[in-house]
């Protein structure tokens, strides 16, 4: 039996089809949030950036000149919202963490931040090289209540003009929609 015109294209949408599934929930360049909308966000004036872990394979080959980086980015840009970054978490009314995934595939749990608005049928996240994502607790109930993750163009160990430049416009593109109104 020979393959005709038409089975040929159906075979190649099919194959373009099965590699859009396999493909990270977030498009290069897109920013996706997920906050609890019972959180009063109206009163978060001060956040603590907490120490970089350097628990897992993902984070120990983040150099600390990036952590460096990233934390400057993140803290110019929030305080040109008019937040104030604080060093002691005492004083925080929300604490901040960050991830950089640096390999190619990472699954998250589901339920990594309750209260969040998330679609009911997600069971697990694919994040991919380049995932930078932000997490902010309510320091009072240890709970996260704002998520916002971005498939961008930084790397482990970033050092060049445009690199500086991708990490202001990441941590713009990350805080744009912050805090939710």
């Amino acid at each position: 039996m020979t393959a005709t015109p038409l089975r040929y294209l159906a075979g190649i949408v099919l194959a373009y089809l099965l590699a859009a599934c396999g493909s990270i929930a977030t498009e290069p360049g897109k920013v996706q949030t997920n906050y609890d909308h019972q959180f009063n966000f109206a009163g978060v004036k001060s956040i603590y950036i907490q120490p970089f872990s350097r628990t897992d394979a993902a984070t120990i080959t983040v150099s600390d000149g990036q952590i460096r980086r990233i934390n400057a980015a993140i803290t110019a840009e929030l305080e040109g919202k008019g937040f104030s970054v604080v060093a002691d978490s005492a004083r925080a009314d929300l604490l901040l963490s960050w991830y950089l995934i640096t390999e190619d595939q990472v699954y998250a749990a589901p339920g990594s931040c309750p209260g969040c608005d998330r679609p009911a049928d997600s069971d697990s996240e694919r994040y991919a090289k380049g995932t930078l994502i932000v997490d902010m607790y309510d320091p009072i109930r240890s709970l996260p209540v704002w998520r916002s993750r971005l498939h961008t163009r930084l790397t482990a160990e970033p050092g060049s003009e445009q690199a500086e430049r991708d990490r202001r416009e990441a941590a713009a593109a990350m805080f744009a929609q912050f805090p939710p109104a």
